[in-house]
């Protein structure tokens, strides 16, 4: 079968269902469209973050697993904002095909110039891309309508792949690599966790579960509850906390 060439092949090949709701007003439906179309534009900027990974891990030596999980993630990230904004125009209608990629603003830490994209490789997949995963495991958990719970689905099990790749990766550094990263990986790990909570108050103040869309607080504590059970162990056992 030959691979989708353009995003609306990619959509589509995930077969994801129709939307079939009754009894949910044109606010509420316009409400969880802007939710889901802030999803979209946040894995836009994924997908810019991913590329920047996946090219210095295909720099270095590595097995060829970690090239290929890595080289395909940026496409992931990709056809996630499709996806996400596929849910949001069943919802809402006529809205964006795919959003700008949502701006966030990159923090200076105190880190050699070498061992800069090394941070950045663990910052995005050992990190952000774990606590991702938690958020999509409790919004799957929590969707009952068919359309957004298989879009949820999807997603959750690429970002648990993304993951992998920073652990991956960890495997490959130096010792000194390891030393160097330790406190800022510490430092930008705050910073996600902060990032999530800013993000999460920006939503629609109206949550809908059984639609995909959490309430804030509910995104806040998935996030650090993962930050704590997920994310600190697994750098530490990484050698990298």
């Amino acid at each position: 079968m030959p691979s989708p060439r353009t995003l609306d092949e990619a959509v589509a090949r995930e077969r994801l269902p129709d939307l079939e709701i009754a009894g949910l007003d044109p606010a509420a439906r316009a409400a969880i469209g802007r939710a889901w179309l802030e999803h979209a534009a946040s894995e836009r900027a994924e997908a810019i973050s991913m590329a920047r990974a996946a090219a210095y891990v295909l720099e270095r030596e590595g097995p060829g697993d970690l090239h290929w999980i890595a080289a395909r993630g940026a496409a992931d990230e990709l056809r996630h904002a499709a996806i996400c904004a596929h849910v949001a125009r069943a919802y809402a209608g006529d809205l964006a095909p795919l959003p700008a990629a949502r701006h966030f603003a990159s923090v200076p830490v105190a880190i050699a110039p070498e061992h800069a994209r090394a941070l950045h490789v663990i910052v995005q997949c050992c990190v952000q891309e774990t606590l991702a995963a938690a958020y999509l495991e409790r919004a799957f958990a929590a969707a009952e309508v068919a359309l957004p719970r298989a879009a949820l689905r999807v997603l959750f099990g690429d970002e648990i792949d993304h993951g992998r790749i920073g652990y991956a990766f960890a495997e490959t550094l130096s010792t000194s690599e390891r030393t160097a990263l330790r406190a800022p990986v510490a430092t930008l790990l705050e910073v996600c966790v902060a990032t999530w909570r800013e993000r999460a108050r920006a939503l629609p103040t109206a949550a809908a579960p059984e639609h995909g869309v959490l309430a804030a607080s509910t995104i806040e504590q998935c996030v650090r509850d993962a930050a704590q059970r997920l994310v600190r162990p697994g750098l530490s056992r990484a050698g990298l906390g």
